[in-house]
């Protein structure tokens, strides 16, 4: 019951939202007239938090969609680092606005993963805006991807495949208390950091290790306290065809 409320909310919110996006990218151009740099301001400001609006509500749906065991996955290969660098274009005018400095570092044998692109990609841009957002100006968010053998024995991820992608997101940031850590990927916890732009909504978080745990993988933070930044790490498998 509460999946199918969750679901009929986020589509009957979708729609408004959309229209005020529309309405606001109608007001950019030319033809509605000079707007002033203030108005241009004001402007964007709608653009952005009707966009975390729509990244909220489809949260919400996807969170609802797993719920009911409705979100399958559509696998497609494809190059892992292309999708994270679509995903670092797509918020550089978030880090642009902050100073934010962004760091790509992979290395050698990264290349074609079997996964669904639409959830490696909100995935993504789930660990970069969060680490974006808990940054302070002028700090620096790094990615570091490698590919990985797993060593049989002692081993605490899936015996089923061998080869998996490493990506790591580490933000020079506000950091996190250790008795946070165990509590970050649980649904509708949130947690309020002196000094960040605010509380997030406790979902992204949750539905991140979601989406990695429905393709075999794993995901966990580690941070050496407040004001000393954070580090999300995901260990996705190369292949679905061994993951399965």
């Amino acid at each position: 019951v509460r999946s199918q409320f969750l679901a009929n909310v986020s589509h009957e919110l979708r729609t408004p939202v959309q229209a005020i996006l529309g309405f606001a990218d109608l007001l950019k151009q030319p033809e509605a007239g000079h707007l002033t740099d203030r108005q241009a301001a004001f402007l964007e400001n709608i653009g952005e938090s009707g966009r975390h609006l729509q990244d909220l509500i489809r949260n919400v749906l996807d969170l609802a969609r797993l719920e009911a065991g409705r979100l399958g996955l559509a696998v497609e290969a494809f190059p892992l680092l292309d999708a994270i660098r679509e995903s670092l274009r797509h918020l550089m005018g978030m880090a642009h606005k902050k100073g934010i400095r962004f760091v790509l570092a992979a290395g050698p044998g990264v290349s074609v993963i079997e996964a669904d692109l639409g959830k490696v990609r909100q995935v993504l841009y789930n660990l970069l805006s969060n680490a974006l957002k808990f940054t302070p100006d002028g700090g620096e968010v790094r990615v570091e991807v490698n590919a990985r053998d797993l060593v049989a024995g002692g081993s605490s991820l899936p015996d089923r495949w061998a080869r998996y992608y490493e990506i790591r997101v580490e933000d020079t940031g506000i950091g996190i208390d250790h008795r946070d850590l165990p509590r970050l990927f649980q649904p509708f916890v949130t947690l309020h950091h002196p000094g960040s732009e605010g509380g997030s909504s406790g979902l992204g978080l949750n539905l991140t290790k979601q989406l990695v745990e429905l393709h075999g993988g794993t995901i966990w933070a580690e941070s050496p306290g407040p004001g000393h930044g954070a580090t999300f790490t995901v260990l996705l498998p190369a292949s679905q065809g061994g993951a399965g």
